[in-house]
């Protein structure tokens, strides 16, 4: 017990690789956590004895070491320290249990030091129901033996106390639920509308984070730590999350499925089940809304390695997406948990997290072949569903019919084929149909998922947890948000100089969009530090924070809820980081705006996103030419825009003006839709090379009848001088486009026309816009165009600063602004809101973030760093 500390610094670090934890904290007074000047290690194992070191890990005047209260510190933590190290820790068998039962389990103690005694207890609120005490060395393994009946609903705590001579050494608590199904099935509901999340039928914007467990031992579902879990730890946490003002928390079963699996049935172990009651229960407690997900990166592996071993554990069948052995044992274990908690209204389900498809030894490489006989099947049915002919599929892959003789005889393509070659390699005009083929069939297992969720009579809300793979290069958030899901998922996690492309592209027509992880990404200097440390970190994940709410986004779930020097909300002492502060912030700006959020207008400017060129092995420059448009439209044109992809152009809204970035080529299918749109009244600006199909072959008849006939070249040359109507510039070409780009020709020479299709207009640019290197020039081709087209901005503003982002999201009676600055400027923000015609003005910081929510009537209803 330390009655005063006087620290000048406290310093942060994250121990040497034992249980570190704080024993002193310094509070502010809002009672948070604000670091931790005195810290204990434990070291238990490494063919050592157990022990512990002590860290007064703070700088104070030199008066203070000379006083009664640095003097008793000092007497403290040495005294502490000489116990030596201790693991204490309680396994409990059954974390939920009816009214009349009594917990079962385990206590097991490694330590070093004098003989002490060991001291469990079973509690309800303050009252000790039960208690015994022993003799404990070395070691130690003994039943609980603690029979009391549990008669009332609620959680009851189990605490294992070691003392020496009547002062206590160490102190482990862990506790259990006594099922109290009225508390179980109350809560309310999560459903969706067109853009926002909805409670029981009222709007609510999603601010919560990624949990499982902070206890010393145990990650509880995460990587199956322990079959069980703690939920004294879980009402300590769930506590101080509804005091920060959190809503939602996401969990499920990262790694190491199979030690919750019955071996027999393969369903989920009813161990496991009471685990996850024992989590909902203490949730509902704290009026939170739990996100459960069923599988990690691909839904067929089973156990990761061990150290010293070479692979993961496979499940049954071949493929982890399509035999029919993998789905029954993926749904044996699904329905198990549906079936059990199909009732639970604030239970919601994300089916994967973080999708690779096809060879789970490559996750995150994009879509890879696993080669086995049902894939095959699979690919080979596929082309001849989407071919008809094999002189089809031989004239669109360049080869002789011969050559692939049936569609029977069609072999996947390799790895190699699917990557950008310089030359030598004919194959990667395959890469389009591999990566096609990719989205589609893992469209179908999610609906065989969502169907088999359906058919147990759950209602609640269903998604897919995908990262920012869902944007660039594996199974994508257009193609997938197609499927029964209610909502799409993006975990804007590496990307972080394309945030807001990340939110712009994952969002669907028609379904609300979470980011469902984020922070800052790990990144080391030069010497091994961190660059992304607690403070230095915190303006990235504040602008990953607000930037969750631009394009009409539904919220945000931080990663994570842990201790961590990395990705953790708590450092490792325990004690808050700032990010605290922006994660409370931001979620009371949430409250605070959400019965705002009925429904998004819709933007009147399209972005498409060239899918062919996405999935073929041109990849990178498929995203690239994506995120160009997004920053040149928001940053430099200041408009707004939503997307849609090239295969789902069937579904498009009607919009004023629709910009295709670039897309060299495109189906067939997508080109008739869009001259469809423009035969309609839309304006089109596309621009470089367009008669190219999904796999680069020409299709005159899309120019045919120009004024100024259209061709195609090779873009040879680095610079490009462009001129339209009362402008001109230079564009240039870096980075090998000139050796791999191609680009359109006019027969005048011109650089610029506008086509007269039906009642809308064609605006083409015969260089290829969005793979320039001047966002700036396309910022004011993206102005030129909305004036052709009639848009106009949610905003006015003169600022010039393209590191000053601005983003407006319409709602029925205000307006949401996202603001963020990559600036070095300290100028104020200063616009015009058009709905109200009030003028804001917001002194943002270098690299911060701010939330506006401003009234039709001018008054602002709800803000976050915006003063």
């Amino acid at each position: 017990h330390v009655n005063s500390i006087d620290p000048v610094r406290v310093f942060a670090h994250d121990g040497r690789g034992g249980r570190y934890r704080g024993l002193a904290f310094l509070i502010d007074a809002g009672g948070n956590r604000i670091s931790s000047p005195v810290v204990a290690e434990d070291f238990i194992g490494a063919a050592q004895s157990p022990r512990r070191r002590v860290y007064l890990s703070f700088e104070a005047d030199p008066e203070y070491w000379n006083s009664s209260s640095a003097l008793d510190l000092i007497r403290q933590s040495a005294v502490y320290a000489s116990y030596g190290g201790i693991r204490l820790w309680l396994n409990l068998q059954q974390l939920t249990l009816d009214p009349g039962d009594h917990i079962s389990g385990t206590v097991d103690v490694v330590r070093s030091g004098e003989p002490a005694e060991l001291t469990l207890e079973l509690l309800h609120g303050s009252q000790v129901l039960a208690s015994r005490s022993m003799a404990c060395g070395g070691r130690l393994h003994e039943e609980l033996l603690l029979k009391e009946p549990l008669n009332n609903y609620g959680l009851y705590k189990v605490r294992a106390t070691v003392s020496m001579n009547g002062t206590m050494v160490e102190r482990y608590s862990s506790g259990v639920c006594v099922r109290d199904s009225a508390l179980l099935h109350s809560g309310k509901r999560l459903a969706t509308g067109k853009d926002y999340f909805k409670l029981d039928g009222k709007p609510y914007l999603m601010t919560g984070t990624n949990y499982f467990c902070t206890d010393p031992y145990t990650s509880a579902f995460f990587v199956s730590g322990s079959l069980g879990g703690n939920p004294w730890v879980w009402e300590a946490d769930f506590k101080e999350m509804e005091q920060q003002g959190l809503t939602a928390v996401r969990t499920g079963i990262w790694l190491n499925r199979v030690r919750y699996l019955d071996d027999v049935s393969k369903a989920a172990d009813e161990r496991l089940l009471w685990a996850i009651e024992a989590f909902l229960q203490t949730a509902a407690n704290h009026h939170l809304q739990v996100i459960f997900t069923f599988f990690a990166f691909d839904p067929q592996t089973e156990l990761e390695p061990g150290p010293g071993q070479d692979g993961d554990r496979l499940g049954p069948g071949s493929h982890p997406y399509l035999d029919p052995a993998a789905i029954d044992a993926q749904l044996a274990y699904l329905r198990t948990i549906v079936m059990r908690f199909k009732d639970v209204p604030f239970l919601s389900f994300d089916l994967i997290n973080e999708p690779s498809f096809g060879n789970p030894k490559r996750h995150w490489r994009g879509n890879s072949p696993n080669g086995d006989p049902i894939e095959l099947a699979a690919w080979q049915a596929w082309l001849e569903r989407r071919y008809g002919t094999i002189d089809s599929l031989a004239c669109a892959w360049r080869v002789p019919p011969e050559e692939l003789d049936n569609f029977h005889r069609v072999q996947l393509p390799n790895y190699s084929d699917l990557e950008l070659a310089r030359f030598g390699n004919p194959r990667t005009i395959r890469a389009v149909d591999y990566n096609l083929f990719a989205q589609y069939a893992f469209r179908w297992w999610v609906d065989t998922m969502v169907h088999a969720i359906r058919a147990t009579g759950a209602q609640q809300a269903i998604t897919v947890g995908q990262d920012e793979g869902g944007v660039a290069d594996r199974v994508l958030n257009q193609f997938w948000g197609e499927s029964p899901v209610d909502y799409t998922v993006n975990h804007s996690w590496w990307r972080d100089d394309a945030l807001l492309w990340s939110s712009v592209a994952a969002k669907t027509v028609g379904k609300p969009n979470l980011i469902g992880e984020t922070g800052p990404q790990p990144v080391s200097s030069l010497d091994g530090s961190s660059r992304w440390d607690d403070i230095g970190g915190t303006p990235l994940l504040e602008r990953k924070f607000v930037l969750a709410f631009a394009n009409a986004g539904t919220g945000i779930l931080h990663w994570d809820w842990t201790r961590s020097e990395t990705f953790g909300i708590l450092k490792r002492d325990g004690s808050h980081k700032l990010w605290m502060d922006v994660l409370r912030g931001v979620s009371t700006f949430a409250h605070d705006a959400q019965a705002y959020a009925t429904e998004a207008k819709l933007p009147d400017i399209a972005l498409v996103l060239p899918q062919s060129l996405q999935l073929s092995s041109f990849g990178n420059w498929g995203v690239t030419v994506q995120q160009n448009a997004v920053r040149a439209l928001y940053h430099h044109a200041r408009a707004a825009a939503f997307a849609i992809g090239e295969y789902q152009l069937a579904k498009m809204p009607g919009a004023k003006l629709i910009i295709v970035p670039a897309p060299w080529m495109l189906h067939q299918n997508a080109w008739n839709q869009l001259m469809t749109k423009v035969q309609a009244g839309a304006t089109l600006l596309i621009s470089g090379r367009i008669d190219a199909d999904d796999h680069g072959h020409p299709v005159l008849e899309r120019v045919r009848g120009w004024s100024d006939p259209y061709s195609s070249a090779a873009l040879t040359t680095r610079e490009i001088a462009l001129t339209w109507p009362d402008d001109s510039a230079i564009l240039s070409y870096s980075d090998n486009r000139t050796t791999f780009a191609e680009r359109g020709i006019l027969q005048s020479g011109n650089t610029f026309t506008d086509v007269q299709v039906g009642a809308g207009h064609i605006l083409y640019f015969s260089a290829p816009l969005e793979l320039a290197d001047q966002l700036n020039v396309m910022g004011r081709i993206y102005k030129f165009a909305m004036n052709r087209a009639g848009v106009s901005a949610a905003y006015e503003t003169s600022c010039k600063d393209p590191g000053i982002l601005i983003c407006p999201t319409k709602l029925p009676d205000a307006t949401l602004y996202v603001l963020t600055s990559e600036s070095a400027s300290r100028d104020p923000v200063v616009f015009k809101d058009q709905l109200s015609g009030s003028d804001i003005r917001v002194n943002l910081a270098p690299g911060r973030g701010a939330l506006l929510l401003i009234g039709k009537d001018g008054r602002v209803l709800a803000s976050y760093n915006a003063h």
